[in-house]
Formats: C-alpha cells, structure tokens, sequence
C-alpha cells in the first residue's frame, strides 16, 4: 500500500510561487469556478475575472498556461453512480510536495499546486524529473481516487 501520508502536508511547489498575488488569486478563481460548475470557464468569465483582479485576461490565460503542468493530452475524470472514468484510460496523477518548505505549509499549499494529472505514467515521470525539490511519486488511478477521498471527503460530506 502507497504511503500518502506525506502528500496531505508540506510546501509550495515552485510553479505556484512564481505566480504574481493577482495571478494566484485567478488560479484559485478558475479552480473555484471548475468546482462549482464541472466545467472549464468560458472566455468572458475568465476576462471579468482577470479585470477584477486587475490583469489582462490574455496574457494571464497565456502565464497560466505556461505555470500549469500538461504533455497536451486532454484528460478527463469522471465519476457516475460511484463508477470512475478516466480518459485516457491511460492517466495517472503525479502527487507531492516541495522538500523545502518545513513545518509552515498547510495541505492546501501541498496538494493543489503539486498534483498533476498526466495522460501516462511516462509523461508523469518525465514531468516529475523536471520538478527536482519534490518528494513525490505517481499514482494509479485507484490510489489517486483514494488520496482525494483523504484530503477532500470530509469536506464534500454534509454534516447534517
């Protein structure tokens, strides 16, 4: 069994600090919007969103882009009556955190800005040997669905 302790605490990969304040702000908004939708946003919300955050909705789209970890593969999880579908049925995630942050980094700082999902295990591998400073491994896809449910179940459940 894949420890996955270590991937609900640590550090801020280093794509995430290298976005300006405002640009992290429209990351997090689009995440919020992907969240509340379960769809990519549309190019008119994503410019009212940039100019609320004072950017240029082009060149933030493009640094997005540019920060955001892909091989161009599309890929696509869903999940429909508790049955998992994945495409290309070939994804893994590559999960982890940065080795340098200590003890101030919260789990929010660890599992969004250093998960990445990958359309194969090779292209997560290369992506990782890219990423030096992560302790980080990939996973298959029941593993993956098991890490979300740790970090995120909790969160998802009503309490009532």
């Amino acid at each position: 069994m894949t420890d996955l302790t270590r991937l609900t605490s640590g550090s801020i990969a280093g794509r995430q600090q290298r976005l300006s304040g405002p640009l992290r702000d429209l990351h997090r908004a689009v995440l919020r919007r992907f969240l509340a939708t379960g769809a990519p946003p549309t190019m008119r919300w994503l410019r009212q969103a940039a100019a609320e955050t004072g950017l240029d909705a082009s060149s933030a789209q493009d640094e997005l882009a540019a920060a955001d970890p892909h091989d161009g593969t599309p890929i696509q999880v869903t999940v429909y009556n508790g049955t998992w579908s994945w495409t290309p049925a070939t994804a893994v995630v590559a999960a982890g955190r940065a080795t340098d942050c200590g003890t101030e980094c919260g789990s929010f700082e660890v599992v969004c800005p250093n998960t990445a999902f990958h359309a194969s295990p090779e292209s997560a591998r290369a992506w990782l040997a890219s990423h030096a400073g992560l302790d980080a491994q990939v996973l298959d896809q029941d593993t993956a669905i098991e890490a979300g449910r740790l970090n995120f179940a909790t969160l998802l459940t009503d309490p009532a």
